[in-house]
């Protein structure tokens, strides 16, 4: 059972490596920026997390800051983000057009 564990998280650090290093999208809110900090890609970088788990991303500049966008990287602090997080999300795949549209038709 560990051992499957150890490897399912090999998998995912090596994922993260391979989305990041061909500059494609690398997203995580809440706790999960911690795991891009184990990835080894958050190193000088701003990134937020949740609430008093900053030095779970001792690497990164971290920062209070609702989202943060640096680069390819975009991180979050927690449930009451979400919205913003899904719309920053939405931005960088689909462009600021599509973005303001879903915006105003969420009222948001």
């Amino acid at each position: 059972k560990n051992n499957l564990i150890n490897e399912s998280i090999h998998v995912l650090l090596e994922m993260i490596n391979k989305l990041n290093d061909n500059n494609k999208l690398v997203a995580a809110i809440c706790a999960a920026p911690m795991v891009l900090e184990k990835a080894g890609i958050l190193i000088d970088k701003r990134a937020t997390i949740y609430d008093g788990m900053e030095n779970h991303i001792s690497s990164a500049i971290y920062t209070k800051d609702t989202v943060v966008k640096y680069k390819n990287i975009i991180t979050s602090r927690g449930p009451g983000t979400a919205m913003n997080f899904s719309l920053e999300i939405l931005k960088e795949l689909n462009g600021s057009d599509v973005y303001k549209e879903v915006k105003e038709s969420l009222l948001y």
